[in-house]
């Protein structure tokens, strides 16, 4: 199921560049990162204190994983992908 994720993104982004970035490095993630090493798209990791410090630009969001997206995406589209 990963890997058809992975085909899906890659296949729609034909000739674009695709980056991905996490805010975990362990764990779970670790299979995340596998899978991204061995099929080529740029995986970036966001520091959880990075993400913490940009939450704090969203005010009013409680601390979910789900309200991390868009401080994670935010931090990668500012890094080169």
């Amino acid at each position: 199921m990963l890997l058809d994720l992975i085909a899906t993104v890659t296949g729609i982004a034909v000739g674009d560049n695709v980056c991905c970035a996490t805010d975990l490095k362990s764990g779970g993630t670790t299979l995340l990162i596998t899978l991204f090493a061995a099929h080529s798209p740029q995986l970036l990791y966001v520091p959880g204190r990075i993400v913490h410090h940009a939450a704090a630009t969203y005010r009013g969001d409680g601390k979910i994983d789900t309200k991390d997206v868009p401080d994670i995406t935010d931090r990668a589209a500012a890094a080169t992908c």
